[in-house]
C-alpha cells in the first residue's frame, strides 16, 4: 500500500518487531489474546506515523529513516525485555497468550484466514474506492494528482498508516499465532520477503498471493527457501510482462 503511494515503508522488520514484542507483553499482563493483538496493531499503527513524520515532514530520506527505526526496533526491544523480564533472548518467563487456531477450514490459524480475506478487500479497495485511486495517482504522479485537487501528504500519511496496521498484524502473527513468545530478532528478514515480490508484481494481487501462502512463522528456514523459489519462477515467466 505505501509502495503504491510512492513511498516505500522500509521499516517493515522494525515494525513487525515491536509489534510482535508489544503483542506478547499485553497479552501477559492482560492475560487477553485479543487485546495483545490489538496492542500489536496499534504498536505497528504508531511506528507508521512515527516514519510518515520523519519523512513527509522533517523531509528526510526514507530509506535511511527505515534502517533507523529497524535498528531501533532491534536494539530497543531487547532492552525493553531485560527491564521487563531479566532476560535477553525470549520472553519465556511472561505467561503471554497465543491466537486462536480456527477448527474449521483445515485448523489454520485466525490470522491466515484474515490474510485472505485482506487481498481481496486491499484489491478492491485499489480498483473501486476513492481512497486506493487516490494512492494510485498519487504514487503514479504527485504533481499530477496535486493539480486536481488531492493532498499528497495526507494521502501517503494514509498509506503509510494501513501499511502499519497489516505488519502490526504480522509482528501478531509472529509472536502470538503459533509460538507464544517472543525472541530477540525473530523477524529474521521477512520484510524482505515481503517487499521484494511486492514492489515486482503490485497489479497482480493474484501472483502476490501465490508467493505468500507459506507460513513462515512455523518453518522459517522452509518458508525463506520457498519464498526465493517462486519469486524466481514468477520473475522468470512472468514478472517482466
Amino acid at each position: 500500500i505505501a509502495s503504491r503511494s510512492g513511498t516505500n515503508n522500509i521499516a517493515l522488520e522494525g515494525t513487525m518487531l515491536i509489534s510482535a514484542f508489544v503483542g506478547v507483553v499485553v497479552s501477559a499482563f492482560t492475560q487477553s489474546a485479543w487485546i495483545g493483538f490489538f496492542g500489536a496493531v496499534l504498536a505497528g499503527f504508531l511506528i507508521s506515523n512515527i516514519l510518515a513524520y520523519f519523512i513527509l515532514k522533517l523531509n528526510s530520506n526514507s530509506v535511511i529513516s527505515g534502517i533507523a527505526l529497524n535498528t531501533f526496533a532491534s536494539g530497543g526491544t531487547i532492552f525493553a525485555l531485560y527491564l521487563l523480564t531479566g532476560e535477553k533472548g525470549a520472553s519465556t518467563s511472561l505467561a503471554s497468550l497465543k491466537l486462536p487456531i480456527g477448527a474449521i477450514l483445515s485448523g489454520h490459524h485466525v490470522l491466515t484466514y484474515a490474510a485472505l480475506i485482506l487481498v481481496a478487500v486491499i484489491w478492491y479497495m485499489f480498483k473501486y474506492t476513492e481512497l486506493g485511486m487516490h494512492i494510485r495517482a498519487v504514487g503514479e504522479s504527485p504533481d499530477a494528482a496535486e493539480s486536481v485537487g488531492i493532498h499528497v501528504k495526507r494521502v501517503k500519511y494514509t498509506a503509510l498508516s494501513l501499511s502499519g496496521i497489516l505488519t502490526g498484524m504480522a509482528g501478531a502473527f509472529l509472536s502470538m499465532g503459533y509460538v507464544g513468545l517472543f525472541s530477540a530478532g525473530m523477524t529474521a528478514g521477512r520484510d524482505r520477503h515481503a517487499g521484494l515480490p511486492a514492489l515486482w508484481l503490485l497489479p497482480e494481487p493474484g501472483q502476490l498471493l501465490t508467493v505468500f501462502r507459506y507460513p513462515a512463522a512455523v518453518h522459517p528456514d522452509d518458508a525463506v527457501s520457498d519464498h526465493h523459489h517462486c519469486i524466481h519462477r514468477l520473475l522468470r515467466h512472468g514478472g517482466t510482462q
